[in-house]
C-alpha cells in the first residue's frame, strides 16, 4: 500500500524519479489490503521461527512507507489522518514494517522489566571511580566552575571562540555593545537568506549588551567567560519575552514566555546575551530541518540543501558565525544531525545530565549545545550541566534518587580536555558492518575512515565490537518516540489544529500503536540498555565511533518548501548511526571531519557515543579531532565578529 516511491533513495534525482512512480500508482493502491487488515489481529510467531533478539550479525532493513512532497503530501495527510480509511491504512503501514516482531522479541526476554526512562544509576564502585576523575579534573582546573571563570588551562587555552570574545573584551579591542551591534547587523543581512531565527528583538539584545559592558567596566568584573557572548536558543525552550512556537503555526497566538526555562536561565546567570530563538521543524518531528511555518532554515554551505534538524536554526546560526553556542534538544538526533549536515559540533548529553523545565515527558530527549568548536561545546556543557541553584528544580536529581556520590548525579566536569593530543589510553569501539553501511557514491566512508586513522596515529586503539539487532532497536526507538510525540500533541490533533501534513501523519501513526507494542518497546529498551552498559564495561571502551550520518545534506526536492516532505524511509536512513544513543540514554557527539566532493562540498561528521555520564571524554575526542584532522573551513557567508569593520 502506497509503495509507489522507493523509500531508501539517497539522491535528489533518485527521489524525484521515485515521486513519478508514486504519482502513477498512488490512486490505484489506496484501498489495497483493507479487507485483510480491518478487524484482524496480527499474531506473533510461536513456533520458534523469526528474529531472535541479540542474534549476531548486522541487519538494517528498509522501511516501507509512503514518500511525498508539496500538494501530494497535503493529500496524503488528509487520507491518512482525516478520512475514514486513515486508521486502517496507518495500521497497515505499521504491520508492513513488522511492528509485531517487537512483541515477539519482547516475549523472548521475560526477565526484563520495561524501562521507561534510560537513566543509569551508578553502583558504589562506579560512583567512586567517577568521583576520583572529577577530583582530578578540579586539580587540573577543568571543573566546570574553573572553566567558566577563567577558560581552559595551558594545553587547551584558545580552543574556542568564546575565549576569543573574552580576550577581545579583556584587552579592550572590543566591547559587548560593539560586538552585539556587529552581530545584529550580520543577522539582519543573513536572516532573509538562511532563516536561522524565529525572532531577534534588537532592543532587548542591546539592553543585555549594555548591562554586560557595565559589568566589564565595574570593579567586580564579568560574571564569567560567557559574559557578553551571544547564545541562541531553540524555539521549543521558553525564553523570556519570546514566543515559544515549537515551530508550529498552531502556536502563533500563544502568549510570550514570562520567564526563562531553567536551561536558558543558566546562561543568563553567567552574563551570556540571549540573541534570539531559532527555527525548528514543527514539534521537532523531522530531522530534515526545514520549517514550513518559517520557510527555513537553509544549509549554510548551500541554500539548495537541507540544514538538518530539528535544531536546524541553531546549527545554521552557529555555522554562520552569528553566535558560538546555541542550545538544542535531541530526541532522535535533533542536535547531532544538523551538526553533521551544517558542519558544527553537536553534543547530546546523557539522559538526565542537563536540567530543563520543558519536554521532560519525552524519555528520548536530552539537552545539549551546538557549537563552533569542541572548546565552545565544552564551555556550553559546563554552563548547562552545573547543579541548579534551587534544588526544587533538580528534576533529574530526584529521578536519580541519590544514587551517586554526594547524593545526586555524577559530577559534570571537563577532565582530560587539556590532554587531547595524547590518546594512548583511548579505546574506540567500531562495529565494522555498521560503520561501512554508508550511502554509496559519497565520500562519507572514506573521510570518516581517514579521521579514525588519524586518531589511531595519535595513540587511540580501535576495538572490534558488535551491536546485535540494530534494525529492531531502530524500530523500537521510532515507535517509542512516535507514541510519546502523539501523546504530547494529542490535543492539537484532536482539535484539528493547523498542523503540517507530516506532523499529522506522525501523530496519527503514534496513535495507531497498541499499548502492548509500546510496552514491548520498553522491554527491548531494557535489554538494549543492559547490553550497552556491559559492552562498554567489558571492552573498557571510551566511546563507539561511526560516521554521524550515512550521507551528506540532501537537496530540497520540488514542492518541499510549500508543504514540507514526508519520507519515512529516507529519514530512517539518515538516523542510522544516531537513534541508539537516544533510545538507551547515552551521550553522543558529532564533530566535522571533511567535505563530500560528490555533493557540493557538504560537511561530513564523525560520531562518538560514550557510556552514561562520559561527556568529558566525548568533548576530549572532539578536541583531538580538531588537533589531528584538517579543518573544514567556514561557509561562504561566514561572519567573523572580530574582523568586522
Amino acid at each position: 500500500l502506497f509503495y509507489g516511491a522507493t523509500l531508501h533513495t539517497r539522491t535528489h534525482s533518485e527521489r524525484s524519479s521515485a515521486m513519478v512512480g508514486w504519482k502513477r500508482g498512488s490512486i490505484v493502491v489506496v484501498c489495497m489490503g483493507l479487507a485483510t487488515h480491518l478487524g484482524s489481529d496480527r499474531l506473533i510467531a510461536t513456533d520458534g521461527t523469526g528474529p531472535v533478539l541479540g542474534a549476531p550479525g548486522y541487519e538494517y532493513p528498509v522501511v516501507q512507507a509512503p514518500a511525498a512532497q508539496g500538494w501530494l503530501l497535503k493529500a496524503l495527510g488528509l487520507v491518512l489522518t482525516q478520512s475514514p480509511l486513515g486508521p486502517a491504512i496507518r495500521r497497515h503501514l505499521l504491520d508492513a514494517n513488522d511492528i509485531s516482531v517487537l512483541r515477539q522479541l519482547a516475549s523472548q526476554i521475560p526477565e526484563f522489566q520495561p524501562l521507561t526512562t534510560p537513566m543509569l544509576r551508578l553502583d558504589p564502585e562506579a560512583s567512586t571511580r567517577h568521583a576520583a576523575v572529577a577530583t582530578q579534573a578540579t586539580a587540573d582546573n577543568l571543573d566546570v566552575d574553573a572553566v567558566l571563570a577563567r577558560g581552559f588551562p595551558a594545553g587547551a587555552a584558545g580552543a574556542s571562540r568564546v575565549e576569543a570574545y573574552f580576550a577581545a573584551y579583556s584587552s579592550g579591542a572590543l566591547d559587548p555593545i560593539e560586538a552585539t551591534r556587529r552581530v545584529l547587523a550580520a543577522t539582519r543581512r543573513l536572516q532573509p537568506i538562511y532563516v536561522p531565527f524565529v525572532e531577534v528583538i534588537d532592543a532587548e539584545v542591546l539592553a543585555q549588551a549594555s548591562a554586560s559592558a557595565a559589568r566589564w567596566k565595574s570593579a567586580s568584573g564579568p560574571l564569567s567567560i560567557l559574559d557578553g557572548v551571544p547564545v541562541a536558543v531553540k524555539d521549543m525552550i521558553d525564553t523570556r519575552g519570546h514566543l515559544t512556537s515549537d515551530g508550529s503555526a498552531s502556536n502563533q497566538a500563544n502568549a510570550k514566555a514570562k520567564a526563562d526555562d531553567q536551561l536558558v536561565a543558566r546562561f543568563r546567570e553567567l552574563g551570556a546575551i540571549i540573541l534570539g530563538t531559532t527555527v525548528m521543524t514543527e514539534g521537532g518531528v523531522t530531522p530534515l530541518g526545514y520549517s514550513v511555518q518559517y520557510q527555513g532554515p537553509f544549509n549554510p554551505w548551500s541554500v539548495n540543501h537541507y540544514s538538518g534538524g530539528s535544531s536546524g536554526g541553531s546549527a545554521v546560526a552557529v555555522a554562520l558565525g552569528l553566535c558560538p553556542i546555541a542550545v538544542g534538544f535531541d530526541g532522535g538526533g535533533s542536535i547531532r544531525i544538523p551538526a553533521g549536515f551544517s558542519g558544527v559540533v553537536g553534543l547530546a548529553t546523557s539522559y538526565g545530565r542537563v536540567d530543563f523545565s520543558s519536554t521532560r515527558a519525552i524519555s528520548n530527549v536530552k539537552a545539549g549545545p551546538l557549537a563552533a568548536t569542541a572548546g565552545d561545546a565544552a564551555i556550553a556543557f559546563a554552563a548547562m550541566a552545573r547543579p541548579p541553584p534551587d534544588t526544587r528544580h533538580a528534576h533529574f536529581d530526584r529521578m536519580y534518587a541519590g544514587g551517586g556520590v554526594g547524593g545526586g548525579r555524577p559530577t559534570a566536569h571537563l577532565g582530560g580536555f587539556a590532554a587531547a593530543a595524547d590518546l594512548s589510553q583511548v579505546r574506540l569501539g567500531l562495529f565494522k558492518s555498521h560503520f561501512d553501511d554508508t550511502s554509496p557514491g559519497t565520500d562519507v566512508h572514506a573521510v570518516t575512515s581517514a579521521a579514525v586513522a588519524k586518531l589511531v596515529a595519535a595513540g587511540a586503539t580501535v576495538v572490534p565490537i558488535e551491536i546485535p539487532s540494530l534494525g529492531w532497536l531502530r524500530l523500537a526507538h521510532a515507535i517509542k518516540i512516535s507514541t510519546e510525540f502523539a501523546s504530547g500533541w494529542d490535543t492539537k490533533y484532536s482539535d484539528w489544529a493547523d498542523l503540517e501534513p507530516n506532523t499529522r501523519i506522525t501523530i496519527g501513526l503514534g496513535m495507531t500503536v497498541t499499548a502492548v507494542e509500546a510496552l514491548a518497546c520498553d522491554k527491548i529498551r531494557a535489554w538494549a540498555f543492559d547490553y550497552m552498559v556491559r559492552l562498554f564495561a567489558e571492552h573498557n571502551l571510551t566511546a563507539i565511533v561511526s560516521p554521524t550520518l550515512p550521507m551528506t545534506a540532501p537537496e530540497f526536492p520540488p514542492g518541499a518548501r510549500e508543504f514540507g516532505e514526508s519520507n519515512t524511509g529516507f529519514v530512517v536512513e539518515i538516523m542510522k548511526y544516531i537513534n541508539l544513543a537516544n533510545f538507551v540514554g547515552l551521550p553522543a557527539l558529532s564533530v566535522p571531519v571533511g567535505a563530500d566532493t560528490t555533493n557540493n562540498g557538504m560537511p561530513i561528521g564523525l560520531h562518538f557515543m560514550g557510556p552514561h555520564w562520559s561527556e568529558h571524554d566525548l568533548l576530549r575526542l572532539a578536541r583531538a579531532v580538531e588537533l589531528t584532522v584538517p579543518p573544514i573551513g567556514t561557509p561562504p557567508a561566514f561572519f567573523d565578529v572580530f574582523a568586522a569593520n
